[in-house]
This record gives structure tokens, C-alpha cells and sequence, in this order.
């Protein structure tokens, strides 16, 4: 195994951890990313639980929990994508929320705090219940993601990982 030779846990917090919560690139920029912040701990690589309440404070704080989890930034100032998502797609990866991140961050948030994981998967029960289905992607607002170019996909897989909550 070529990898052996590694030690990803060093390099990823050598590379990306900022003393608060990890950053989602190279560039380092100040904005907090939901998936930079959910893998690390989720993959394994880490366990430590200090700097997985400080990446949890941090989502928590940027509000990328809110109205429920997962957005992948609180907004669009620092993070820049390509060209397509600002024609097709607006905001398609800044704050919209992700189902697909979102009970995997439910997962971490339980295993520190169960009355709040307790009350993210009520949000996700009430809102599958509403809209009778599991979207792939909501707008910031909590509304199914749309645009002239496309609408969120109904009844994904993801929900799979609600089901594990």
C-alpha cells in the first residue's frame, strides 16, 4: 500500500485546521464549510472530541445548521464557484442545505449532545412528513431548491442515512 507512507491525520490538520474549525481548502479563507468540517471525524481520521466540538461550535455559530442541517456555508462572499452555478444554478453550493450532509452531521452532533440531535432529526421527520418526500437540496429559507435550469431531485437515497438517526 503506497498510502502507508502518509499520516493523513497530521497532514489534514497541518494543512487545514485553523485552530477553530478546519478550513475547506488550501486558500484557507475564513468561512466555515459543512463538509470540511463533518469528514474528518466521520472518515475516521480523527477522534478527537475537542476539535469536534470547536468544528461543531463553529457550523452551529456560522448557522449552518439552521433551519436545519446542513448548508455548506453561511454564505456565497467567500467562497467563489464555477461559472455554471452562477447562470443555472445560483447558490446551488453556498448555503443551500444538503440532505446528504446533514444526518451525517446529525450523527457527530449525537454523539456530544442528544437532546440537539434529538431535535435536528424532529426537523427532518417534520419535514419529510410536509413535504412527503426527501430532496436532495433545500434554499437557505428551508424551501426545496429550484431554478429555471433545475429543481431538487425528490426521493433520494440519502435518505438512507436519515434512516441510521
Amino acid at each position: 500500500d503506497p498510502f502507508t507512507q502518509f499520516n493523513y491525520p497530521e497532514l489534514l490538520q497541518r494543512h487545514f485546521w485553523n485552530g477553530r474549525f478546519f478550513t475547506d481548502d488550501l486558500q484557507k479563507k475564513a468561512y466555515v464549510a459543512g463538509d470540511a468540517n463533518i469528514f474528518p471525524f466521520l472518515s475516521g481520521l480523527l477522534k478527537d472530541e475537542e476539535k469536534l466540538r470547536s468544528c461543531l461550535q463553529a457550523m452551529q455559530e456560522a448557522g449552518l445548521d439552521e433551519p436545519f442541517p446542513l448548508k455548506y456555508t453561511a454564505h456565497r462572499k467567500s467562497a467563489e464557484f464555477r461559472w455554471q452555478e452562477k447562470v443555472a444554478l445560483p447558490n446551488y453550493e453556498g448555503n443551500a442545505i444538503w440532505m446528504h450532509l446533514g444526518p451525517l452531521y446529525v450523527r457527530l452532533v449525537k454523539a456530544l449532545d442528544a437532546e440537539k440531535a434529538k431535535a435536528y432529526k424532529q426537523a427532518y421527520q417534520t419535514l419529510i412528513e410536509q413535504h412527503r418526500n426527501f430532496y436532495e437540496v433545500f434554499t437557505a429559507a428551508g424551501r426545496r431548491y429550484r431554478s429555471w435550469y433545475y429543481s431538487a431531485s425528490p426521493g433520494m437515497l440519502w435518505a438512507a442515512n436519515y434512516v441510521t438517526l
